[in-house]
């Protein structure tokens, strides 16, 4: 197999080790699949090099080769220990012996392809994404112009406008409390997917799921919010699917992290409060058994077919906020729902650094605007 795309840099964090290729993906894969990776200390996986045309990766101190082809197969490594068949000849790399470079990162390297070494991996997912991929994602910031908060967050081709209305009241049992509250609507616009769907305003109510989205949205938000810093006011959050392509409860509550800090921030620059009620970031994403596999960031082709799906909310830092987890056939074990939580976890991470970014970008912008 010839394999064009190359590696470019490295990092790790808790659970996953994510790595940056040149045509602009970013693989997240769970250490959970390499062993001696999982088991090395932070100094000996910080050890690492890019070698001969950038298509794998090597730890002289572990012994441990992996190679781009491998990561985007979706496949990790079944040995576990120092055993002669699991020792792998870098003399195979393209033009005989492998040539290392060096980077600021410390020691960048690729080592040649495994095979042995390597179980045989899941099939094909439809859209070609390695297990502990997810789809391009972007957030935009301050995409509504009128809100306290928003942004545009898209998860490849599903797209969720989230936008924080600040509102000077609060739900009745809250009254004379001095505690506000955090809450979110979700709905879908009719044409967000292949065939028009009727709007639940012409219908007269909500749908079950509408309500049920919308609630898991709204103890997200709240499951990271200081209640009693912002006074007694009310966040509401608008979360309007604009087209949809599977994961848009996840997506929704990703955005509206941004639109929800970005909304504080609004108070805060206005006076109306001290300090941001916030203890960190929330963020979610699905994952799926798809043909026998766990994978990551079910898109519809993937999430309409898999015998088991879930959506994972994280706080900031790891801790779990909310599961939903369904077998769509049959049973699935502790070993799979395992696969499942750590390809959610590092996914998370990459979203959660992708929040801060976009947070640190508007509030740059709000600073410019105002000098």
């Amino acid at each position: 197999m010839n394999i064009s795309v190359k590696a470019t840099a490295l990092e790790f964090d808790r659970a996953a080790m994510r790595v940056e290729l040149d045509d602009g993906r970013t693989l997240s894969v769970p250490l959970a699949w390499f062993p001696r990776l999982a088991r090395a200390t932070p100094e000996q996986r910080a050890n690492w090099r890019i070698g001969y045309s950038g298509n794998g990766l090597h730890w002289d101190e572990l012994d441990e080769d992996i190679s781009v082809e491998g990561l985007l197969a979706g496949r990790g490594d079944d040995t576990g220990s120092a055993h002669t068949g699991e020792r792998r000849s870098r003399a195979n790399a393209p033009g005989g012996a492998a040539r290392w470079t060096r980077g600021a990162q410390g020691a960048k390297f690729a080592a040649s392809p495994r095979s042995a070494t390597q179980h045989s991996g899941p099939a094909m997912r439809p859209s070609g994404r390695a297990p502990g991929e997810m789809r391009a994602v972007a957030l935009e910031p301050g995409f509504a112009k009128h809100a306290e908060g928003s942004c545009l967050v898209r998860f490849g081709d599903t797209h969720v406008l989230c936008a924080a209305t600040v509102e000077d009241r609060v739900p009745p049992f809250l009254r004379h409390s001095g505690r506000g509250w955090v809450t979110a609507e979700y709905g879908m616009l009719p044409r967000s997917t292949h065939s028009r769907t009727e709007r639940e305003a012409a219908r007269g109510r909500q749908s079950g799921r509408t309500l049920e989205i919308q609630r898991l949205i709204g103890r997200a938000l709240r499951a990271v919010t200081l209640l009693d810093g912002f006074g007694e006011r009310q966040v509401r959050i608008d979360c309007d699917v604009i087209q949809a392509d599977g994961g848009t409860r996840t997506a929704a509550i990703t955005g509206s992290q941004v639109a929800l800090h970005l909304a504080f921030d609004y108070l805060a620059r206005n006076g109306l409060i001290e300090s941001m009620p916030l203890t960190g970031g929330v963020a979610a994403v699905s994952c799926g058994l798809y043909r026998g596999a766990a994978v990551v960031d079910l898109d519809y082709a993937e999430d309409s077919d898999a015998e088991a799906d879930a959506n994972f909310v994280f706080a900031e830092g790891g801790a779990l906020v909310e599961v939903q987890a369904t077998a769509e056939r049959a049973p699935f074990g502790r070993a799979a729902f395992g696969e499942l939580m750590d390809l959610a976890a590092a996914a998370a991470e990459r979203l959660f650094a992708l929040q801060r970014a976009a947070i640190e970008s508007a509030l740059r912008a709000r600073d410019a605007a105002a000098a």
